[in-house]
Order: structure tokens, then C-alpha cells, then sequence
């Protein structure tokens, strides 16, 4: 277990705007498929619904100009993880879920456009 140290005189942004923790609507805007990179996953690119000047920074001032996207990368691998056993497809299953689709064969492009609430 790693540990470290938070350092409230750290700056807060490097060249985006983070915003402060709650929960947000969302819309996947991209998805991409990184096969073709040797890579069984994909990556999904997601944005706030609302526009940036009505969510509120770290600091709890009203953002300025454009909210950052949040980026996830989720297995496509099936077989099971060798430490825990488990399916390696968790993500996809909750994201699958959380965006109204049932567990089912889907393209990628399936998922764009679509909203979900994230914590």
C-alpha cells in the first residue's frame, strides 16, 4: 500500500478545470475501440450535461469557461482476472446498466449520446 501526502498549498489546476466532488449527469460523446493498439478495451470519453458555468471548482467558485471531460478505459476481456476470479468485464456490465441497456451483444457506437449519473 502506497502512502502520500496531500498539500493544500499544491495549485489546484494545471490547465483544467476540476470540479468538486458530488454526483453529475453525463453524456458519453466517444467511444474508442483500441484493438487496433493490441489493446482489449475501449475508451469512453464522457462530459457534463449541464454547461460549466453551473458547476462549482475545488475551491467553490464557479467554473471558468469549459468543464474537463473524464476519460475511463473498460475492459472487453471476458476471462476471468487471475488475482480475484472475477470478470474482467465489471465496467462494462455497470456501465451497460447505468446507461439503460440491457447485459446484450452492442457496437460501440451503441453507447454515444447516452447519459448516466456519476459520484
Amino acid at each position: 500500500m502506497a502512502r502520500f501526502t496531500a498539500n493544500p498549498d499544491a495549485e489546484v489546476s494545471v490547465g483544467f478545470s476540476a470540479v468538486k466532488a458530488g454526483t453529475y449527469q453525463m453524456r458519453i460523446t466517444d467511444v474508442v475501440d483500441r484493438n487496433p493498439e493490441g489493446k482489449n478495451d475501449i475508451q469512453v470519453k464522457l462530459e457534463f450535461v449541464q454547461p460549466a458555468s453551473e458547476l462549482f471548482g475545488v475551491d467553490n467558485l464557479p467554473l471558468k469557461g469549459q468543464a474537463s471531460s473524464i476519460f475511463d478505459y473498460i475492459s472487453l476481456d471476458g476471462s476471468p482476472d487471475p488475482k480475484s476470479g472475477r470478470s474482467r468485464q465489471w465496467k462494462l456490465r455497470t456501465l451497460t446498466g447505468a446507461v439503460g441497456l440491457p447485459w446484450g451483444d452492442y457496437d460501440t457506437e451503441e453507447l454515444r449520446g447516452r447519459e448516466v449519473t456519476v459520484s
